[in-house]
């Protein structure tokens, strides 16, 4: 997020910033309309089930790959067809 410069008697006003979100675990949050597919660090096995849960809430389905880097997985769609 980004505010303006605060002046007096002037609200405060935040705007968005593309490709800005993370989670926090330090991982990118893709914006609406974005690929998920990417490598990405957990610090929990609890997390990443986390994470796939709210992807399946979007209706993503998702192939995970354990790397074998403690908490770090490599994320791939999987297509609908």
């Amino acid at each position: 997020m980004k505010a303006a410069t605060l002046r007096s008697g002037t609200k405060l006003r935040l705007s968005y910033t593309k490709h800005s979100a993370i989670d926090s675990d330090g991982n990118r949050i893709p914006d609406a309309g974005s690929s998920i597919e990417g490598t990405y660090q957990f610090s929990s096995q609890h997390k990443l089930e986390q994470y796939i849960q709210k992807a399946a809430e979007y209706g993503i389905r998702l192939r995970v790959i354990q790397t074998g880097v403690r908490g770090r997985v490599i994320i791939t769609p999987i297509d609908r067809t």
